[in-house]
């Protein structure tokens, strides 16, 4: 057997909150701030990935 060493964990929307990260439905969550239709789309993925590849990598880095 091949032994790897990623890892990939899926979670619950409250993780985040609890690691200081904003949430997005809370009030001054990122839907405050961003369309959900502009970066959870595969169409807004079309029209602009640049902006959508942003959203996800700020996302990642906090």
């Amino acid at each position: 057997m091949d032994s790897k060493k990623n890892i990939f964990l899926l979670t619950g929307a409250g993780i985040s909150k609890e690691s200081g990260i904003q949430t997005f439905r809370e009030k001054d969550g990122l839907w405050d701030n961003f369309k959900i239709e502009d970066v959870c789309t595969t169409d807004a993925f079309r029209k602009n990935p640049q902006f959508v590849n942003d959203f996800y990598n700020q996302r990642k880095k906090k």
